[in-house]
Protein backbone atom coordinates (compact mmCIF):
# COMPACT_ATOMS: atom_id res chain seq x y z
CA UNK A 1 0.00 0.00 0.00
CA UNK A 2 1.67 3.27 -1.01
CA UNK A 3 1.36 6.49 1.39
CA UNK A 4 0.94 9.50 -0.82
CA UNK A 5 1.96 13.05 0.76
CA UNK A 6 0.59 13.20 4.17
CA UNK A 7 -1.90 10.09 4.22
CA UNK A 8 0.42 8.48 7.39
CA UNK A 9 -0.15 11.60 9.12
CA UNK A 10 -3.79 11.92 8.83
CA UNK A 11 -3.86 8.00 9.56
CA UNK A 12 -2.09 9.32 13.12
CA UNK A 13 -3.84 12.01 13.60
CA UNK A 14 -6.79 10.90 13.02
CA UNK A 15 -6.39 8.02 15.78
CA UNK A 16 -5.33 10.44 18.04
CA UNK A 17 -8.34 12.07 17.58
CA UNK A 18 -10.54 9.68 18.10
CA UNK A 19 -8.56 8.35 21.46
CA UNK A 20 -9.35 11.92 22.47
CA UNK A 21 -12.86 12.63 21.86
CA UNK A 22 -13.34 8.77 23.58
CA UNK A 23 -12.19 10.30 27.05
CA UNK A 24 -13.50 14.08 27.23
CA UNK A 25 -15.33 14.73 29.90
CA UNK A 26 -15.90 17.71 32.06
CA UNK A 27 -18.49 19.29 34.67
CA UNK A 28 -20.73 22.11 35.36
CA UNK A 29 -19.07 25.10 36.99
CA UNK A 30 -22.60 25.43 39.16
CA UNK A 31 -22.97 22.49 39.89
CA UNK A 32 -21.69 18.94 40.69
CA UNK A 33 -23.33 17.48 37.20
CA UNK A 34 -20.53 16.08 34.14
CA UNK A 35 -20.80 15.00 30.97
CA UNK A 36 -18.67 12.37 28.87
CA UNK A 37 -20.17 13.28 25.35
CA UNK A 38 -22.33 10.20 25.72
CA UNK A 39 -24.02 10.56 29.01
CA UNK A 40 -25.23 13.39 31.91
CA UNK A 41 -23.63 11.93 35.39
CA UNK A 42 -25.09 13.21 38.55
CA UNK A 43 -21.93 13.46 40.84
CA UNK A 44 -23.24 14.84 43.96
CA UNK A 45 -23.42 11.63 45.56
CA UNK A 46 -21.83 10.84 48.69
CA UNK A 47 -18.08 9.28 48.41
CA UNK A 48 -16.54 8.60 45.07
CA UNK A 49 -18.75 10.72 42.97
CA UNK A 50 -17.71 13.99 44.70
CA UNK A 51 -13.99 12.78 44.11
CA UNK A 52 -14.52 12.59 40.55
CA UNK A 53 -16.39 15.49 39.88
CA UNK A 54 -12.96 17.50 41.67
CA UNK A 55 -11.08 15.46 39.65
CA UNK A 56 -12.74 16.41 36.52
CA UNK A 57 -13.48 19.95 37.77
CA UNK A 58 -9.35 20.32 37.96
CA UNK A 59 -8.88 19.24 34.12
CA UNK A 60 -8.46 15.36 35.04
CA UNK A 61 -9.87 13.57 32.01
CA UNK A 62 -9.92 10.24 33.82
CA UNK A 63 -13.60 10.17 32.81
CA UNK A 64 -14.10 6.33 33.96
CA UNK A 65 -15.00 7.22 37.32
CA UNK A 66 -18.09 8.99 36.03
CA UNK A 67 -19.62 5.75 35.24
CA UNK A 68 -18.16 3.42 38.56
CA UNK A 69 -19.44 6.61 41.02
CA UNK A 70 -21.78 9.02 39.88
CA UNK A 71 -25.37 8.17 38.74
CA UNK A 72 -25.91 8.27 34.74
CA UNK A 73 -29.13 9.56 33.09
CA UNK A 74 -28.52 5.96 30.75
CA UNK A 75 -28.85 4.10 33.88
CA UNK A 76 -32.53 6.03 34.53
CA UNK A 77 -34.00 4.38 31.52
CA UNK A 78 -31.73 1.46 31.50
CA UNK A 79 -34.02 -1.89 30.84
CA UNK A 80 -37.07 -0.07 29.84
CA UNK A 81 -39.14 -0.09 26.40
CA UNK A 82 -38.41 1.55 23.12
CA UNK A 83 -40.97 3.98 24.07
CA UNK A 84 -39.57 5.12 27.49
CA UNK A 85 -36.37 5.26 25.16
CA UNK A 86 -37.25 7.24 22.51
CA UNK A 87 -38.76 9.38 24.55
CA UNK A 88 -36.50 10.00 27.37
CA UNK A 89 -32.94 10.10 25.91
CA UNK A 90 -33.58 13.35 24.16
CA UNK A 91 -36.68 14.85 25.67
CA UNK A 92 -38.34 17.92 24.66
CA UNK A 93 -37.85 19.51 27.85
CA UNK A 94 -33.91 20.05 27.80
CA UNK A 95 -34.52 22.81 24.82
CA UNK A 96 -33.97 24.91 27.34
CA UNK A 97 -31.17 23.48 28.90
CA UNK A 98 -28.40 25.56 27.12
CA UNK A 99 -30.14 28.90 28.90
CA UNK A 100 -28.76 27.68 32.27
CA UNK A 101 -25.75 29.28 32.87
CA UNK A 102 -23.10 26.99 34.35
CA UNK A 103 -25.69 24.25 34.83
CA UNK A 104 -25.66 23.15 31.36
CA UNK A 105 -25.37 19.22 32.25
CA UNK A 106 -27.73 19.51 35.85
CA UNK A 107 -30.38 20.71 33.33
CA UNK A 108 -29.83 17.88 30.70
CA UNK A 109 -29.89 15.17 33.58
CA UNK A 110 -32.60 16.84 35.53
CA UNK A 111 -34.70 16.68 32.24
CA UNK A 112 -34.16 12.97 31.40
CA UNK A 113 -34.56 12.84 35.03
CA UNK A 114 -38.43 13.96 35.16
CA UNK A 115 -39.14 12.13 31.56
CA UNK A 116 -38.40 8.89 32.61
CA UNK A 117 -40.62 9.86 36.49
CA UNK A 118 -43.70 10.95 34.04
CA UNK A 119 -43.61 8.81 31.08
CA UNK A 120 -46.05 5.88 31.28
CA UNK A 121 -44.61 3.96 29.16
CA UNK A 122 -41.22 3.93 31.93
CA UNK A 123 -42.12 1.40 34.69
CA UNK A 124 -39.27 1.32 36.64
CA UNK A 125 -39.06 5.02 38.22
CA UNK A 126 -35.65 6.57 39.21
CA UNK A 127 -35.04 7.18 43.39
CA UNK A 128 -35.99 10.48 44.40
CA UNK A 129 -34.12 12.38 47.47
CA UNK A 130 -37.06 14.22 49.61
CA UNK A 131 -36.30 17.57 47.83
CA UNK A 132 -36.72 15.93 44.26
CA UNK A 133 -40.11 14.54 44.94
CA UNK A 134 -41.22 17.14 46.13
CA UNK A 135 -40.50 19.55 43.83
CA UNK A 136 -41.30 16.56 40.34
CA UNK A 137 -44.99 17.15 42.72
CA UNK A 138 -44.96 20.76 42.68
CA UNK A 139 -43.59 21.06 38.94
CA UNK A 140 -46.20 22.43 36.43
CA UNK A 141 -45.92 24.15 33.06
CA UNK A 142 -48.24 24.44 29.92
CA UNK A 143 -44.78 22.81 28.16
CA UNK A 144 -42.27 20.55 28.88
CA UNK A 145 -39.84 22.76 28.93
CA UNK A 146 -42.13 24.91 31.55
CA UNK A 147 -42.22 21.74 33.79
CA UNK A 148 -38.53 21.18 33.95
CA UNK A 149 -37.99 24.85 34.62
CA UNK A 150 -40.30 25.31 37.44
CA UNK A 151 -38.77 21.83 38.84
CA UNK A 152 -34.85 24.10 38.98
CA UNK A 153 -36.42 26.35 40.15
CA UNK A 154 -38.21 24.35 43.23
CA UNK A 155 -34.79 22.58 43.90
CA UNK A 156 -33.23 25.73 44.14
CA UNK A 157 -30.06 25.88 46.78
CA UNK A 158 -30.31 21.85 45.98
CA UNK A 159 -28.67 22.74 42.66
CA UNK A 160 -25.67 24.04 43.79
CA UNK A 161 -22.04 21.82 44.04
CA UNK A 162 -22.47 19.96 46.92
CA UNK A 163 -25.79 21.08 47.91
CA UNK A 164 -27.80 17.53 46.92
CA UNK A 165 -29.33 15.13 49.11
CA UNK A 166 -27.40 11.72 48.95
CA UNK A 167 -29.69 9.22 46.95
CA UNK A 168 -28.72 6.09 45.95
CA UNK A 169 -26.92 6.03 42.38
CA UNK A 170 -28.61 2.96 41.28
CA UNK A 171 -31.94 2.25 43.00
CA UNK A 172 -34.98 2.44 40.62
CA UNK A 173 -38.87 1.70 42.14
Amino acid sequence: MALHGYGLLAVASAACWTRAIATVCDCDAGSMFCNDRHDFYDCSLEGGARACFANISKGAQKCACLKNACASSAGLYSNEPAACLSTCTKPAAAEICPDYDDQHYLCNYYSRWMCAMRTAECKRKPAASDSEAECNDQAHGDEPSDTLDSFLICLGGGIQAGATEDRSATALV
